[in-house]
């Protein structure tokens, strides 16, 4: 698998960003727990309980509680490209190694395992090409993927 992490992009007056992650997601899930099942570091973790500040309606901030635990790790702000596949194939080799652990924590019915593929541009179109191998690697490490295409207007014009 290419783990290379390059600074390629996919056009230069398109500003872009991208990234993937793979997370766990449950009501009692222990980030703690997971870092030390997997050995490996997540980019975002918190328990059900932990406060934050964060929107309480649109217009006021205040202290929220969070309502379940997430343990996630992430291809942002470690890999340097705007091309979804050097997020993707970093996301691989992080969690690929860990293929038995990750499928224990399949079997439990009680987490939410999935992975997430973020591109945003100003661009009203966007597309993208991602290596089967790799996706079918993903795929049987979570149960879902979550895929966020944004593209904002003032972009190039359909002709």
């Amino acid at each position: 698998m290419n783990a290379s992490i390059t600074t390629e992009s996919v056009a230069e007056n398109s500003p872009m960003k991208v990234n993937a992650s793979f997370g766990i997601r449950a009501d009692d899930l222990r980030p703690n727990e997971i870092t030390e099942r997997l050995g490996i570091q997540p980019s975002h973790s918190f328990a059900r309980g932990d406060t934050y500040v964060g929107h309480l309606d649109r217009t006021t901030m205040g202290t929220r509680t969070r309502p379940f635990g997430v343990w996630q790790v992430r291809s942002e702000g470690v890999v340097k490209s705007d091309v979804l596949q050097d997020h993707v194939d970093y996301l691989v080799g992080v969690i690929e190694p860990k293929r038995e652990e990750i499928d224990a924590l399949l079997s439990d019915p009680a987490l939410y395992v999935d992975v997430r593929l973020w591109v945003e541009s100003h661009d009203v179109v966007n597309a993208f090409t991602l290596r089967s191998d790799s996706i079918c690697i993903l795929a049987s490490l979570c149960r879902e993927f979550n895929i966020s295409v944004i593209g904002g207007e003032g972009g190039q014009e359909a002709k």
